[in-house]
């Protein structure tokens, strides 16, 4: 059992793992023990924090600035002598308090006011960041280029590479496998597709190894020409021998398919000849039928099986089918190596990098020989490390700061929430969180829930804590938290508290049902308008009202939309929840509705912009004035064509506006041109509210890339031209916005909602479980290979594979189920119903089934 984290008592220099349920500070945390290292003689140019986005990143330097610039002044001067002389048991002061008792009080305040004076030295960056850092300022060390430009993202290149593979490997083998492969749907776009997960992985297992491309093509076409013959010539035997066993199941093998599956092969081999290829499986081509394995599994036990010729050509076929899946797994393991030697060759002959490619290179370097120099160059910069969000990191991740930081008198905290890892299709790896609890000094959890209401997480408490395994792994325990002594239910109906978790059950009366379960088209029919028609009565409700968790002596306010979220997993589910609270009339927010770089606007300012660059092209000024920003008529376009000193008007304004961006920088020009004569904040043109939203949203990120990356206008524009391709786009907040979304119920789904909270969450589709289909290329962790990250192609160990990835979907379904939970401060509604896929939910399977019994998969 994990002990509570008290953060002023802590060890600082040791290898410490923070365990932070939702809501219980994580933040606070991180600048609590950032506060204390600044006190304890660390320069802030010393720590390293690290997270995983740029955004997360810019709210953790705020957040730590504010946090210091506050407890400075809580130790200084007369609001020194105002604690010393009040009984506070404020959280806030807590850190005061605890600076307040040191004998040493003086020397923290002296620090503390050199750290915010040198506050923009400090080292808070993303994971991905800090790696280049490393190798660009120890690249001798690191034996990597000194000049290294970086490519946003592997998609495109994964593609090309797949392409030139296929021109040069695929395309010149026989055409029947080429027939096979375009059975199986396997294009040059499919196989990129399916690699994406794991090109970057170069610890990645294979299942199996190699496999030896066999050519047995000449042999299929003889054997199919002989089965031709025997349709053609000695149907009747095959017809014979099979109604003449006694053993044969005869509902199978009836007087009536028997010579219709014969005659459906003749045909098809008429047509298509000895080139045929024939689908081996039970719901495949009718010969499949007449093979010896499939005869032997339909006649009765302790009978022999038909006998004939044709049933041994069947099986041979049989044979070639099963070859043809093993070549395919050769051709799949010889693509990873050419991708592999491709992005080498990239590397060295266009010192071009990908992000991941990073990580890959520093863990690369930290595994050399000679790693020593690099080890102590580094930590001769970086004297403690902290890691936000620890657990969506990857093995190589966490071995890189392992190696720097796991030593002896080095602050190196870890602060995560394994029930939380939600991110694998990220390249989360919640096995990285296991190994680090296991190499870890010290182990502490926050236990104190600061977001929600107590009856709510008490709540949540006994439904995770109703199964010994509630994560199905055994090292992720559930450990309750507890509220605040002041902490109050904030939900009340004529001041009494509302049951903060409901469930509203959609009865199966009137439904179409299967089996007795409710079909999942009609559940995801009726559930919209029932979840529209639930929000509609909270809103329309005058005895329910909302409060503080912490101070019950706020005036309560009635419920509102902005309120409310309802959390989904797909977009469509968005999309039919949206069209049910639209028709109620309930104002919705659809979170994630779309990239504002593919919105009109965008590809406007791009010609705007272009012009500006290139004031001398009547063309691009044309352009330019064709946008919704000037909204020029056809008339007025053409007077610039037949008035040569309008024209020049026109190009010496764009001149000045280039001449602006120059000097003055981006935002100055662009708001220059906004408000010039005949653009639209200085007229009359028609704009909405969402095309001026998008503008000024537009102008937000380009601003922030000429900050950050400090680009020059044409380096700018280039960026921007960049951001207008999806695939080559930055990763950053680039959602499109309207002023009107803030007074809306939020629709979100469950990955994107973590990290946010609403006082009232809906979970409308909770009940769905686990999907059916399998994916071809299984992907999970190998317990009997140290939990390697290890692909399955298509081994002869395929089955328990397959085990091990369902435990491990299972598992991440069960904590996804958490986060969405943990959303909610006030209540949390479920829709629930017989829905036969509640069998294989996360919620369903952790209420109803039976304790989790003896299962290896679940180490």
């Amino acid at each position: 059992m994990m002990k509570p984290l008290d953060p002023f008592q802590i060890d600082l220099e040791k290898t410490t793992l923070i365990e932070a349920s939702a809501g219980t500070g994580k933040t606070y945390t991180i600048t609590t023990l950032f506060c204390r290292l600044v006190a304890s003689g660390y320069p802030v140019e010393s720590i390293l924090v690290v997270t995983f986005t740029e955004a997360a990143a810019a709210e953790l330097t705020l957040r730590i600035r504010e946090r210091l610039s506050k407890t400075l002044t809580g130790i200084s001067g007369d609001n020194l002598k105002n604690l010393s002389s009040s009984q506070s048991d404020d959280t806030e002061d807590e850190l005061v308090q605890f600076f307040c008792c040191q004998k040493d009080l003086p020397l923290i305040r002296q620090r503390l006011q050199l750290a915010l004076i040198c506050f923009d030295q400090t080292s808070i960056m993303t994971i991905h960041s800090f790696c280049f850092k490393i190798l660009k300022e120890a690249a001798f060390e690191c034996r990597s280029l000194f000049d290294i430009e970086l490519a946003p993202d592997r998609v495109l290149f994964l593609r090309q590479v797949s392409f030139d593979f296929f021109m040069g490997h695929v395309n010149p083998l026989d055409k029947l496998f080429l027939s096979y492969l375009s059975q199986k749907q396997i294009t040059p776009q499919s196989i990129a597709d399916s690699f994406q997960p794991v090109v970057s992985k170069p610890g990645l297992l294979l299942k199996p190894p190699d496999a030896i491309f066999e050519n047995i093509f000449d042999e299929y076409r003889q054997t199919l020409e002989k089965i031709h013959d025997i349709l053609l010539h000695r149907a009747g035997e095959i017809i014979e021998v099979i109604q003449g066993n006694d053993g044969i199941d005869k509902r199978s093998y009836t007087k009536k398919y028997i010579p219709a599956w014969l005659e459906a092969s003749r045909i098809k081999l008429d047509q298509e000849g000895v080139d045929t290829l024939l689908k081996m499986t039970e719901k495949g081509d009718a010969l499949y039928k007449f093979t010896k394995t499939r005869l032997a599994t339909k006649t009765k036990p302790e009978h022999i099986p038909p006998e004939h010729e044709f049933f041994d050509l069947c099986e041979q076929m049989l044979s070639f089918y099963e070859v043809f899946e093993n070549n395919l797994i050769c051709l799949k393991i010889k693509f990873l190596a050419f991708f592999n030697a491709e992005l080498d060759k990239l590397k060295k002959t266009q010192g071009i990098c990908f992000f991941d490619d990073l990580v890959n290179d520093l863990a690369a370097a930290l595994e050399d020989e000679n790693a020593v120099d690099l080890i102590a160059a580094v930590r001769k910069t970086y004297k403690a490390c902290l890691i936000d969000e620890f657990q969506d990191t990857d093995p190589r991740q966490y071995d890189i700061f392992s190696k720097l930081f796991s030593s002896r008198s080095t602050p190196f905290f870890m602060i995560g929430d394994p029930k939380q890892a939600i991110y694998a299709f990220r390249g989360g790896d919640i096995f990285a969180y296991l190994k680090a609890s296991q190499e870890s000094d010290q182990q502490v959890t926050l236990e104190k829930n600061y977001r929600s209401a107590p009856s709510l997480v008490k709540g949540i408490n006994e439904i995770f804590s109703s199964s010994p395994r509630p994560f199905l792994f055994n090292p992720i325990e559930f450990l309750k938290v507890t509220t605040p002594a002041t902490a109050k239910d904030i939900l009340v109906r004529n001041k009494a508290a509302v049951p903060p978790v409901q469930v509203c059950f959609f009865s199966r009366e009137d439904q179409v049902l299967d089996k007795g379960f409710i079909k999942k088209e009609t559940a995801t029919e009726i559930i919209p308008k029932l979840v529209a028609k639930d929000i509609l009565s909270l809103l329309q409700s005058d005895d329910l009202k909302l409060t503080s968790t912490q101070d019950s002596s706020l005036e309560v306010k009635k419920i509102n939309p902005e309120d409310i979220a309802v959390l989904v997993r797909t977009n469509l589910q968005a999309e039919q929840i949206q069209r049910a609270l639209s028709a109620c009339n309930i104002p919705s927010y659809l979170s994630q509705t779309g990239s504002v770089f593919e919105s009109r606007q965008a590809i406007d300012l791009h010609d705007i912009l272009w012009a500006v660059m290139n004031p001398d092209h009547k063309g691009s000024i044309k352009a330019a004035l064709c946008t919704l920003v000037f909204n020029f008529s056809s008339g007025r376009l053409l007077e610039l064509d037949t008035d040569e000193a309008l024209f020049f008007v026109w190009q010496d304004r764009f001149r000045e506006y280039k001449e602006i961006w120059k000097t003055k920088g981006f935002v100055s020009m662009i708001m220059t041109l906004f408000h010039s004569d005949d653009a639209f904040l200085k007229t009359n043109l028609q704009i909405n509210e969402r095309e001026l939203t998008n503008f000024y949203h537009l102008v937000e990120l380009i601003s922030q890339a000429s900050l950050k990356q400090q680009l020059s206008p044409y380096y700018l524009l280039k960026w921007y031209a960049r951001q207008l391709f999806k695939d080559l786009r930055d990763d950053f907040s680039d959602e499109l916005r309207l002023e009107s979304d803030k007074k809306a119920v939020t629709i979100v789904t469950i990955h994107k909602s973590k990290g946010l909270e609403y006082p009232i969450v809906y979970l409308p589709y909770l009940w769905e479980g686990v999907r059916n289909r399998l994916p071809d290329n299984i992907l999970f962790h190998d317990p009997h290979k140290d939990d390697r990250l290890t692909l399955d192609l298509g081994s002869n160990d395929m089955e328990a594979s397959q085990d091990y990835f369902k435990t491990e979907e299972a598992a991440e379904h069960r904590r996804l189920l958490y986060v969405a939970m943990t959303r909610a401060s006030a209540l949390c509604k479920i829709i629930w119903g017989g829905v036969k896929t509640v069998e294989t939910s996360a919620l369903g399977m952790l209420l109803h089934s039976d304790d989790c019994k003896d299962d290896q998969s679940m180490r």
